[in-house]
């Protein structure tokens, strides 16, 4: 066996009764969804691929190992426990708490060998759609990142945080395949608990990870909080005598009250500042050719009392010609500066060169903060690009500009 694989035993009456039975079900529900082969997406042909594996395995141990002699050795890898879950997960569902001809107390020994068997550090395989990755797992991960008063917690966020945007750079599918340590998992399943507005997040990890993954996982975490409270009562109690140890106390309060609040930080990696000037400057392109595509087409297709495509009274004309200056003025901008900012967190350029506009939370800073911010740069711009002077300063790579809506433009982390 090696770091990816472990071996858990289960009894023929669990294989038969519980694993079986479970895998067919979710089989049959995938082949339900997909009509044709040749659409067939990633998930399913993984779902149908492990499921097959695991079935072939579970079949050749039930021949091979007489029945009540010894235990079922099943290896399983991170795609085979992932599987594992969401056909317990399902399985769970059904049962309720109706006990039917014992499913429900063999359901209950399968769980226990399984999740009481598999170590906090091992990998399991998910699958998130690309939308709830981008509107709900990348903002709660930031936020938690930012606000997380512990340092494991801490590290929980920014392991998903660099995993899942790793694979969001890799992947235009709309499920991204996702392998995250079991304690990470736990972790996450706690915090979207409290937060109302990762829903669907919510219901797939209900789904997914079992209570008594998060039971473990509460008891894991209280044990670790008790540790580290003796620790610290042990550090901060004085020898008899005092004097050095009062001093070493006093310093360490210094140092921990000199340190920035988790509020006050970066909600991610801030944006090299090298690339958001290529950003702006690709953006300034792109706009500059834009508006001069539309000025040119609606001189073309628009004209007053010269032939063209479409002649116009004078009177129309004048009407139309403040119509589209308008619109020249104040729509494109808004539609290509303010809009995508506020939806998406991220105009053309940034996209392009990995930057992300986001507000506390991770998440894009919605139109009002977007608006703000495009305005004052707008206003101050011209003056030495005043609003930007900051950036080269302040580790947090924030100008006026931003500072005044209080966003951050991070670098979205892809690959190490």
């Amino acid at each position: 066996m090696n770091q990816r694989t472990i071996t858990v035993s289960f009894s023929h009456v669990e294989a038969a009764k519980i694993l079986i039975p479970s895998l067919e079900a979710l089989l049959v529900r995938v082949h339900e969804l997909v009509q044709d082969v040749a659409d067939e997406p990633p998930y399913a042909r993984w779902v149908r691929d492990t499921a097959y594996e695991l079935l072939a395995a579970l079949r050749q141990q039930l021949s091979a190992v007489r029945w009540g002699e010894e235990l079922l050795r099943i290896e399983l890898d991170p795609d085979r426990v992932g599987l594992l879950a969401a056909a317990l997960g399902g399985l769970r569902r059904r049962m309720g708490t109706t006990d039917r001809e014992g499913t429900a107390s063999a359901l209950t020994v399968t769980r226990q060998r399984l999740w009481l068997t598999i170590p906090f550090e091992f990998p399991v395989t998910w699958w998130l759609s690309h939308d709830v990755v981008r509107g709900e797992l990348l903002p709660l991960l930031r936020a938690s990142y930012t606000r997380a008063e512990d340092a494991s917690e801490r590290a929980h966020a920014e392991r998903i945080l660099r995993s899942t945007e790793r694979v969001l750079g890799l992947s235009d599918s709309e499920a991204l395949h996702l392998e995250t340590p079991l304690a990470d998992l736990a972790w996450l399943a706690t915090s979207v608990e409290r937060t109302p507005s990762a829903r669907r997040l919510h219901s797939l990890l209900e789904h997914l990870l079992d209570p008594l993954v998060q039971e473990r996982y509460r008891t894991y975490r209280a044990g670790q909080r008790e540790r580290a409270t003796d620790q610290s009562q042990a550090r901060s109690t004085p020898p008899s005598g005092g004097g050095p140890a009062s001093h070493s106390r006093s310093r360490g309060e210094t140092d921990a009250t000199s340190r920035p609040s988790p509020a006050t930080a970066a909600p991610g990696q801030p944006g090299p500042v090298l690339r958001r000037i290529a950003a702006g400057l690709l953006d300034g392109i792109v706009f500059w050719v834009f508006s001069l595509f539309l000025t040119y087409s609606m001189s073309v297709l628009f004209v007053g009392e010269s032939p063209g495509l479409v002649v116009l009274p004078p009177g129309v004309y004048d009407a139309l010609s403040s119509l589209i200056g308008f619109a020249l003025g104040i729509g494109v901008p808004y539609a290509y500066w303010v809009y995508p900012v506020g939806r998406w967190g991220a105009t053309l350029g940034k996209r392009a060169f990995g930057l992300q506009v986001v507000d506390r939370r991770g998440a894009p800073p919605g139109q009002a903060k977007a608006l703000g911010r495009a305005m004052l740069l707008a206003l101050l711009g011209w003056l030495a690009l005043l609003p930007w002077w900051p950036v080269l300063f302040r580790t947090d790579r924030r100008g006026l500009h931003d500072q005044a809506a209080d966003v951050w433009v991070i670098h979205e982390w892809r690959t190490n």
